[in-house]
């Protein structure tokens, strides 16, 4: 898809492993959310929403889950 030359917006590269995740997040969402930056404005709407109320323990898994994703290899 050509980006409009009047589209301001950055693109952000991802390693594949998450780019897989976040394919995968967007086919599930797909009835409401029609693009892959809908699906990441969702989660940051989710993050603000809940980052009040989660636990240290719950954010060190987070974290520990984003360092495998991110340190994963795509098969």
């Amino acid at each position: 898809m050509k980006q409009d030359e009047n589209d301001v917006r950055k693109n952000v590269k991802v390693i594949p492993s998450v780019k897989e995740e976040l394919h995968h997040l967007h086919s599930q969402l797909k009835a409401e959310l029609k693009t892959e930056s809908a699906v990441i404005a969702y989660l940051l709407k989710m993050h603000q929403d809940f980052e009040d109320t989660i636990t240290f323990k719950q954010h060190r898994q987070y974290i520990s889950a984003s360092q495998e994703m991110h340190n994963a290899k795509v098969k």
